[in-house]
Order: structure tokens, then sequence, then C-alpha cells
């Protein structure tokens, strides 16, 4: 009778360890020293490979009713801009819970993601960027946190966090870093 009940007990703790809708929480990170300068009401910002930064250009562009995109814009350097795109399926994603970033590649991903992108502009014509590896898994480091927004979402404020593990970049963008990692991020956006 004990291996019997013992039995029943472990099946129903594995039972519960295999749920498929639990996700972790992102990982506190301590932004307490971090001051960066905004002077703007509406901002980007972060610590990029641990120095800060401040986007010259931040808004959101409604893809339709249904999708949005969250775009930090960096000045042109050269004739070339850098922009950081978060695309967010609003049909297919909760604003008031976390937002797992990454490229999707199989269905045991998140249920609740972005895709997130860096990339670099000459003209309206992509020269390279950072990007998630198509087949990668997610890692649950790379996050946005939706703090708040109005009924349409026009504004938009919050925090993030991501590390891009791929670059493909040309080798003409001379000022586009070797790696980037942003923690730390927060923003506060309204659409154009």
């Amino acid at each position: 009778m004990k291996g019997s009940i013992f039995f029943v007990v472990l099946v129903v703790f594995w039972g519960c360890c295999q749920d498929d809708d639990l996700q972790p929480m992102p990982g506190k990170v301590d932004c307490s020293e971090v001051d960066c300068m905004i002077e703007d009401e509406f901002y980007g910002s972060g610590l990029l490979n641990r120095e800060c930064w401040t986007t010259s250009f931040v808004g959101i562009s409604p893809l339709s009713e249904d999708d949005l995109i969250i775009i930090f814009g960096d000045p042109d350097i050269n004739g070339i801009r850098g922009e950081l795109r978060f695309v967010l399926e609003k049909s297919r994603i909760n604003l008031q819970d976390t937002i797992w970033l990454g490229k999707r590649s199989s269905s045991s991903d998140p249920t609740n993601f972005a895709s997130a992108r860096y990339i670099y502009l000459e003209g309206n014509t992509p020269v390279g960027g950072f990007d998630f590896m198509l087949d990668a898994p997610f890692t649950f480091l790379d996050f946005l946190l939706i703090d708040g927004y109005n009924a349409d979402t026009s504004l938009i404020y919050g925090q993030f966090q991501l590390r891009f593990p791929e670059s493909n970049v040309s080798s003409f963008v001379t000022h586009a870093p070797d790696s980037m990692n942003i923690k730390c991020g927060s923003f506060k956006v309204e659409k154009f």
C-alpha cells in the first residue's frame, strides 16, 4: 500500500511540474545605479554594452489594428541610421504579462512572445543588423515588460532586456558594435 501511495504522489508531482503554461519570471537586473540622462517626455534608454544609450527617436508604428511596432531610432552616422524594433501581435499576446523576445522556431516556444531586431538602414535599404538566430531556443533572458498603456495602445511605457547573439552587418557600417547587449532598458513611446 505504501508503494502505491508513493507512486500516486510521484505521478501527481511529476504532472504538476510538466505544466506547459508555466514560464519563468524574468531575472532581476539591478538598475538602481543607471542614470542615463533623459530629457524628453518620450524616450528609449538603457545600458548598451555597459554604456548609457538613449535614442534620438521613439514611436509606435501601427501595422494594422492588431499589430504594432515599437521603434527606437538612433541618429544617422555617415548616412546610415539604426533602429531597434519590437514587433507585437496584439491579438496573440497579453500586454499585462512578460513578453518574451526571440524568433519563433517551434510550437514549444512561449506563447507570449514578440520579435525584436536591430537594423541598420541606408535610406530605406537594410544594410545589416542584429537578430536572434532562427532555430535557437528561447533563453528566457530577453524580455519586454509593459508597465502601462492606454486603451488604444497609442501610448506605451515599460522595460526591456535583450542580447542579440547574431550580427550580420555590412563592412561599411563602421560604427556598428561587435555585439549588442541591452540591460536596464526603459521606454515611453506614442503612436506617430
